[in-house]
């Protein structure tokens, strides 16, 4: 079916959704201002304005934020790799501090696990320099070092046991951080759409 072409208004509205969608696939965009422009076309052909058509889709750059989350949000529930999640927790915060405070943890669980893992690999390479101490000079909690031995009177806790340790730590710390951000995108998300 061919519509006709809609007015300038429409033009310039969509026009401001394809500028605040940019950095999205050329051909995501396209699908969504197809959409809208039917969106639009469908009110016009029940007797609405242009003018209320468009108040009813909103703000063009807060309809093209919720695109631009809606499509990373996708992402990140189907690929799963940190950068898309902690992109997407940026992208759902929206200058709250409720938001601020789950990308917070997020990028701390991916760090750590990272850090476990790297330090059982690097136990491996230079098994004096890298361990888990623990003794006078370590306040009261253990203290990990990759920089060299622990600080004088100090014992190593695990030693080659740091190994294993690390990795399944660090593997355990990853795989509860993935899922605790991709359970608040989907939190998000639902919260959002109502």
């Amino acid at each position: 079916m061919n519509r006709p072409p809609l007015d300038t208004a429409v033009e310039r509205y969509l026009d401001r959704v394809r500028a605040a969608l940019r950095g999205m696939p050329a051909a995501e965009v396209d699908e969504i201002l197809r959409e809208l422009r039917g969106h639009v076309a469908e009110r016009l052909e029940t007797g609405g304005d242009t003018e209320a058509a468009l108040r009813t889709l909103g703000n063009p750059e807060d309809l093209a934020r919720q695109y631009k989350t809606e499509s990373v949000a996708t992402r990140a529930e189907c690929g799963g790799s940190p950068i898309v999640i902690l992109h997407s927790l940026l992208l759902l915060r929206r200058g709250r501090f409720k938001g601020w405070a789950p990308l917070a943890l997020a990028a701390f669980g991916y760090a750590w696990a990272l850090a476990l893992g790297a330090a059982a690999i690097e136990k491996i390479l230079s098994p004096r320099d890298v361990g888990l101490w623990y003794g006078p000079g370590t306040v009261s909690l253990p203290r990990l070092t990759v920089d060299g031995p622990g600080p004088p009177g100090t014992h190593e806790l695990l030693g080659w046991w740091l190994v294993p340790a690390g990795l399944l730590a660090g593997a355990l710390l990853y795989f509860l951080t993935r899922n605790f951000g991709l359970w608040w995108i989907r939190r998000s998300r639902g919260t959002r759409r109502t």
